[in-house]
């Protein structure tokens, strides 16, 4: 597995992710991924309102099938 997390003070920009592989079976392997990245304002509307500020969330699943050592079939899915 892997763990990954960043902090900016500038705009309070932030990220993490982190992902969990490994075998399943001897032809069959997997990767589950999910992170999160958001962005702080970069500037204020006249209003108040945040300008510029964003987030994005996905969770990401591989699946890699390996029968044979000239076959390999890779799905991959992303929300």
């Amino acid at each position: 597995g892997r763990l990954s997390a960043q902090h900016s003070p500038n705009h309070g920009s932030n990220a993490f992710s982190a992902s969990l592989d490994g075998p399943i079976l001897d032809t069959l392997s997997g990767r589950v991924t999910v992170a999160s990245t958001s962005k702080g304002a970069m500037f204020t509307a006249t209003d108040g309102g945040k300008l510029g500020a964003e987030r994005t969330d996905s969770v990401t699943a591989t699946l890699l099938f390996n029968p044979t050592e000239d076959l390999r079939i890779k799905l991959r899915a992303q929300y």
